[in-house]
């Protein structure tokens, strides 16, 4: 069974947005949104 989602895929495009201006670190993101820095690595890096 997959694991719920802690992150809307509205959520997810924000930090996409965010990190793709490059005036956001992954660091404070996850900081932001209550996540692990590898989430936030995982999300911005997905295809």
């Amino acid at each position: 069974m997959p694991r719920k989602s802690k992150l809307s895929d509205t959520e997810k495009a924000e930090i996409r947005r965010a990190y793709a201006t490059g005036t956001v670190r992954m660091k404070t993101l996850a900081a932001r949104y209550k996540v692990s820095v590898p989430t936030i690595s995982r999300i911005v890096n997905e295809t």
